[in-house]
Protein backbone atom coordinates (compact mmCIF):
# COMPACT_ATOMS: atom_id res chain seq x y z
CA UNK A 1 0.00 0.00 0.00
CA UNK A 2 1.20 3.66 -0.80
CA UNK A 3 1.99 5.64 2.12
CA UNK A 4 -0.19 8.84 1.74
CA UNK A 5 0.94 10.71 4.96
CA UNK A 6 4.28 11.01 6.88
CA UNK A 7 4.36 10.10 10.57
CA UNK A 8 3.52 12.84 13.45
CA UNK A 9 6.94 14.63 14.61
CA UNK A 10 7.48 16.10 17.87
CA UNK A 11 9.96 18.97 17.90
CA UNK A 12 10.98 21.89 20.25
CA UNK A 13 9.63 25.09 18.66
CA UNK A 14 11.64 28.27 19.78
CA UNK A 15 9.79 29.35 22.76
CA UNK A 16 10.71 25.60 24.40
CA UNK A 17 7.19 24.30 24.07
CA UNK A 18 6.64 21.07 22.35
CA UNK A 19 5.27 21.01 18.98
CA UNK A 20 3.34 18.58 17.08
CA UNK A 21 3.74 18.42 12.83
CA UNK A 22 2.35 15.97 10.42
CA UNK A 23 3.80 16.63 7.08
CA UNK A 24 1.44 15.22 3.60
CA UNK A 25 2.71 13.57 0.61
CA UNK A 26 1.59 15.93 -2.57
CA UNK A 27 1.43 13.73 -5.63
CA UNK A 28 1.93 15.06 -8.88
CA UNK A 29 2.15 14.39 -12.41
CA UNK A 30 4.85 15.12 -14.50
CA UNK A 31 5.76 14.95 -18.14
CA UNK A 32 8.74 14.16 -19.73
CA UNK A 33 9.28 16.63 -22.75
CA UNK A 34 11.44 16.13 -25.64
CA UNK A 35 14.40 18.48 -25.83
CA UNK A 36 15.01 20.19 -28.92
CA UNK A 37 15.95 18.77 -32.34
CA UNK A 38 19.87 18.16 -31.90
CA UNK A 39 20.46 18.49 -27.53
CA UNK A 40 20.18 15.74 -25.53
CA UNK A 41 18.59 15.69 -21.84
CA UNK A 42 20.15 14.32 -19.20
CA UNK A 43 18.24 12.95 -15.51
CA UNK A 44 20.05 11.90 -12.84
CA UNK A 45 19.18 11.05 -8.90
CA UNK A 46 20.98 10.20 -6.18
CA UNK A 47 19.91 7.89 -3.37
CA UNK A 48 21.99 7.93 0.23
CA UNK A 49 21.92 6.22 2.98
CA UNK A 50 22.23 9.23 5.50
CA UNK A 51 24.41 12.27 5.16
CA UNK A 52 26.88 11.61 5.56
CA UNK A 53 26.87 8.34 4.31
CA UNK A 54 27.20 6.00 1.71
CA UNK A 55 25.53 6.98 -1.87
CA UNK A 56 24.68 6.01 -5.25
CA UNK A 57 23.76 7.40 -8.47
CA UNK A 58 21.79 6.46 -11.53
CA UNK A 59 21.68 8.43 -15.00
CA UNK A 60 20.60 8.13 -18.37
CA UNK A 61 20.75 10.51 -21.33
CA UNK A 62 17.82 10.77 -24.19
CA UNK A 63 17.59 12.58 -27.24
CA UNK A 64 14.92 14.80 -28.75
CA UNK A 65 13.33 11.47 -30.53
CA UNK A 66 13.35 9.59 -27.14
CA UNK A 67 15.95 6.83 -27.73
CA UNK A 68 17.83 6.41 -24.65
CA UNK A 69 21.61 7.40 -25.63
CA UNK A 70 23.50 6.33 -22.42
CA UNK A 71 22.46 4.80 -18.73
CA UNK A 72 24.27 3.61 -15.79
CA UNK A 73 24.55 3.61 -11.96
CA UNK A 74 27.72 3.96 -9.87
CA UNK A 75 28.78 3.87 -6.20
CA UNK A 76 29.62 7.00 -5.28
CA UNK A 77 31.96 8.06 -2.00
CA UNK A 78 31.14 8.58 1.32
CA UNK A 79 29.91 12.36 1.65
CA UNK A 80 26.78 14.16 2.01
CA UNK A 81 24.01 15.19 0.29
CA UNK A 82 25.01 18.57 -1.40
CA UNK A 83 28.49 16.72 -2.44
CA UNK A 84 26.63 13.40 -4.33
CA UNK A 85 24.07 15.63 -6.30
CA UNK A 86 27.07 17.76 -7.63
CA UNK A 87 28.77 14.36 -8.16
CA UNK A 88 25.87 12.90 -10.05
CA UNK A 89 25.49 16.47 -12.17
CA UNK A 90 29.08 15.93 -13.54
Amino acid sequence: MLQTSWPRIIFKSPSGALVTHKKKLIFERIEWRAPMDGWVKEKFDVAMSDTPGASGVGVFLQDSAGCILLKGAKKLLIGTNNIAECQAAL
